[in-house]
């Protein structure tokens, strides 16, 4: 069976947001995860969200 990638990630990466020339980003988000349930052990509810502003290498850099 191939392997999916999306499940060799941490539940809070949610992968890159690429912004037009102005700067701003337009992103909606469907993911297999991560869960808005308060019940699940994969919950984010009261998590804090954060951005950077270099493409995430996924931890290849240190």
């Amino acid at each position: 069976m191939p392997r999916d990638p999306l499940l060799e990630r941490h539940v809070g990466d949610l992968g890159n947001i690429e912004t037009n020339a102005d700067g701003r980003a337009y992103a909606g988000l469907v993911d297999r995860i991560i869960s808005l349930r308060s019940n699940d052990t994969r919950n984010v509810i009261g998590l804090p969200l954060m951005i950077h502003n270099l493409t995430d290498d996924g931890g290849h850099t240190g």
